[in-house]
This record gives C-alpha cells, structure tokens and sequence, in this order.
C-alpha cells in the first residue's frame, strides 16, 4: 500500500513531462573535436539521428517505432546517458526537477543481465543485496523478490533456474533485478523487449511493462519492431522514427 506522500507526489506529477529533447543530431564517427556543430555538417557526413525533439510524461509507457536501422537503439542510448561525445553542440535536453532521476537500461539481449545456476527468486534476492547494500540492515531481501515477481506475473516462476525459464520470463526477470532497488529507477529504457517472443508473450509483457508504469509512476521508454494492434494501443505515446534518424 502506497503512503500519503507517494500518491500525492503521482497526482502532482500526472500528465508533466519527466523528459524532454530538442535538435538532438548524433553523428555516426568520433571527431577529434570534443564538440561539433550541426550547422557544419558537410552534405555527405552520415548522421543517426537527426534534429529530434520530443518528450516523454511520468507514468507512461512509451514506443520508438521504424525500421531497421532509423536510429532507435541509438536514441535509447542518448536518452539515458550512455551516449554523450557525438552529440552536436545544439542538442537539447531537459530533465524534470520533481525528483532525482535513477535511470536503468536494458539490452535486447538480456542474457547478459541474468546468472545461470540461480532460481528466479535467488536472482532477485542477490540482486535486492547487492542494491539495498546501504539501506537499512533489516531490509527483508525475500519479501522483495516476492513482491516482484508477484508484479510481473511469474510468481510461478519463482524456484525455477533462470535457464530453464522462457523467453518473456526472462526478459521480466531482467527488468525484476533492476526494480528490487528501495530507490527504484524511474526512467527506464528497454531495448526490443518483445523481440525473439511469439505474440501472446509480446502482448503480455507489454502489458506488464504498461501496468508498471501506472502502479509505480514510472517513465517506460521501449523500442518496438514489428507490433501488432493490439500491442500498440498498450502504449500511451508513439514516437516513429524514419530511415536516416528524421
């Protein structure tokens, strides 16, 4: 159950943008420059993004769109941070300042976040340890984990090796590690979170992730390929990107 203060702070932040961009170009190469301009580009210098602008609200669950190759990952990474020496001097960005912003990212390959030999709950309790180190010392590690995996709907899953799991489970359980933290993060970026999964899998963690990021007044930010309707009419805002980053 939520205290006073969390569903006041959720009624304050309904419909305010947590963040937001503008004329964010990426070059594709390094320059010996530390900072280039977008108004120098040469016509035959290759970008992967182009003058985007945009923005994201609290508590929503959000898709970039287009093909192979328009530059999702790519703006994903920009967006939490991880992507900062190609950008030119005129990029934009604007970070709400309502809260601390924790952000986490989640590669479509999500083996990487996983360790084989553990069960679910083993996984999230670990994970909860290691997060929660400075946290009180009674904090109950199991609880967490229970909770979690209650959340993202594999309670079932919870003496299963992360191995033996499926696809859509695995991919939950990847997001269930970087949500044991007591200081959970509230813009979190997932790439290609239903890629490799049949339909009905897709269909229901993009419908975990939505449920998510109502319950907790996060800010969900997914690349998406390939979405059937039903899929779509999940996420609250659309943001399509075309071939060259435009």
């Amino acid at each position: 159950s939520k205290g006073i203060e969390e569903l006041d702070f959720e009624k304050f932040t309904r419909g305010k943008i947590m963040i937001a961009w503008r004329y964010v170009t990426l070059f594709a190469t390094t320059s010996i420059y530390e900072i280039r301009s977008a108004k120098e580009i040469k016509p035959d210098s290759k970008l992967i993004l182009r003058n985007l602008n945009g923005q994201f609200r609290f508590g929503t669950l959000n898709a970039l769109m287009g093909p192979s190759g328009a530059g999702k990952t790519s703006l994903l990474k920009v967006l939490n941070g991880q992507m900062k020496t190609r950008l030119s001097v005129e990029s934009e960005f604007f970070i709400t300042k309502y809260c601390p912003t924790r952000v986490c990212y989640l590669t479509q390959e999500v083996s990487n976040h996983l360790i084989s030999g553990l069960t679910a709950l083993q996984s999230l309790i670990y994970a909860s340890r290691l997060k929660n180190v400075r946290e009180e010392s009674n904090t109950n590690h199991e609880s967490i984990a229970r909770n979690i995996l209650n959340k993202l709907g594999i309670a079932d899953t919870a003496d299963t090796y992360v191995q033996r799991c499926s696809g859509g489970e695995r991919k939950r359980l990847a997001l269930g590690l970087e949500l044991t933290s007591l200081r959970m993060p509230n813009l979190i970026c997932i790439d290609e979170p239903t890629s490799g999964l049949d339909s009905n899998s897709a269909e229901a963690l993009v419908a975990c992730l939505a449920r998510l990021a109502r319950i907790h007044d996060l800010t969900i930010i997914t690349s998406i390929h390939q979405p059937n309707m039903n899929m779509m009419m999940m996420f609250d805002q659309l943001y399509v990107l075309a071939k060259g980053g435009i």
